[in-house]
């Protein structure tokens, strides 16, 4: 151990570009613990620097810490200026009054099977090549788990910066602030932040997350500003629920995801957690329709409702066997649901796809067990005929009340609806 009273330097040294190594040892109560300068390049193995002012400080330094603590320095753990590289593996960096890593400005940062873990401020580190957080946990920060800062002008990387298989939770602010370069965040779990991902000041483009669970984060899952008229591509990430993250292009109707700004692209999202950077990315790729409250039951299971295959009723799922007609007529049928602009138009379903159609609404025949319903859907999204379609909203919440169905020229086809709105999807896509 060496031990000092505040002030000074612990260990400082000046190899002018040779190499040098510290290791097993504890360095305490310092201004700085470790001091790296004058292009050295320093190896620091199984060191515990702690309780200093700043635990490792470098300027003109390439430095690679393994297996070692960094812990309840007054300021930041580790900092480092107008260096070639920082290289971080199975390291804990704890309780550290400022950040825990503090890089400027054209340092390439690695880092490998950390622990970065209640500190006062964001890890903080510039969009240069080469630089890359991966198997590692950054938590409990006083401020963000992750903040970016401007890198090298000339220095700007071809290969986006990788945040990959970490877990980024429990911060103050957001896990992930990304201000600035090209950001590629996969296969993390961002849970707990005031926000997960949280974009400002970035270009259109400059941004992927894909195959990451976001949940529990306190304000949004994602947030970009609309401002900037861009786009972050945040597809076939988990939202916290099956029904997907709560944003425009989500077609469920009470959808119980994270919250996700409108200029984040999130279709389609997994409705499963993603492990082992693989996940079931169906979601939002669901088509909307209305259903009569009767017939939605009916597909649901209920088996107080007649005219089903048996007493599961259909089974939450149908097959779209034509486009519905008036009677025996060739007449289509339309709803005109409020508050929409365009026409739904009705198409026949079944229970099972080689079931015929022996009864159904509107004298499509006479009732039997193996009835049809029909389905209101949206003339501009194409269904496809005879294939299995799963119901993703099984709970019957009525839209809209007695909603009069009608043929081509505007006439009343049968009895008003009480429509429950609903979404599905191919049963094919979901396996």
């Amino acid at each position: 151990m060496i031990e000092g009273d505040g002030d000074g330097t612990g260990i400082l040294t000046e190899t002018g570009g040779l190499n040098s190594t510290i290791q097993n040892l504890t360095v305490r109560g310092f201004e700085y613990g470790i001091e790296d300068d004058f292009a050295s390049r320093l190896t620091i193995k199984s060191v515990t620097s702690e309780q200093n002012r700043v635990g490792i400080y470098g300027d003109l330094s390439t430095i690679t810490c393994t297996n070692s603590t960094i812990r309840e320095n007054d300021n930041d753990g580790i900092s480092l200026f107008n260096g070639e590289s920082l290289i971080v593996r199975d390291c804990e960096i704890r309780d550290n009054g400022g950040n825990p890593v503090l890089m400027c400005c054209r340092n390439r940062v690695v880092f490998e099977d950390c622990v970065i873990v209640g500190n006062g401020e964001p890890a903080r580190f510039p969009m240069v090549p080469g630089t890359r957080i991966e198997g590692t946990e950054i938590a409990e920060s006083s401020g963000a788990g992750i903040s970016t800062i401007y890198g090298d002008r000339q220095n700007t990387p071809d290969e986006p910066v990788e945040i990959t298989d970490s877990y980024i939770h429990d911060n103050d602010g957001p896990g992930i602030a990304h201000g600035n370069g090209y950001l590629e965040v996969i296969g993390c779990t961002l849970s707990g932040n005031q926000d997960g991902y949280y974009a400002d000041g970035i270009e259109a483009g400059s941004a992927v997350l894909r195959y990451n669970n976001i949940e529990d984060n306190e304000e949004y899952g994602a947030f970009f500003r609309e401002v900037l008229e861009g786009e972050v591509d945040a597809e076939c990430n988990y939202w916290g629920d099956e029904s997907g993250p709560k944003h425009p292009n989500n077609p469920r109707s009470d959808p119980k995801g994270q919250r996700v700004t409108a200029s984040i692209d999130v279709v389609p999202w997994s409705v499963e957690r993603i492990k082992d950077n693989e996940g079931v990315c169906i979601g939002g790729q669901e088509r909307v329709g209305y259903i009569s409250l009767s017939s939605f039951t009916k597909v649901t299971g209920d088996d107080e409702v007649a005219c089903v295959p048996d007493e599961d009723g259909w089974g939450d799922s149908f097959y779209i066997r034509r486009e519905a007609r008036n009677g025996w007529s060739d007449e289509g049928v339309v709803v005109d649901v409020p508050n929409s602009s365009q026409s739904f138009r009705g198409y026949l379903i079944t229970a099972e796809g080689d079931t015929p159609s022996s009864g159904g609404p509107s004298g499509e025949g006479p009732w039997g067990e193996d009835c049809s319903s029909w389905l209101f859907v949206n003339e501009e999204q194409e269904v496809q005929f005879d294939i299995e379609q799963t119901v993703h909203d099984p709970e019957p919440i009525v839209a809209h009340e007695a909603v009069q169905p009608t043929n081509g020229d505007g006439d009343d086809v049968g009895l008003p609806l009480d429509l429950v709105r609903t979404t599905f999807a191919p049963f094919a896509e979901a396996e």
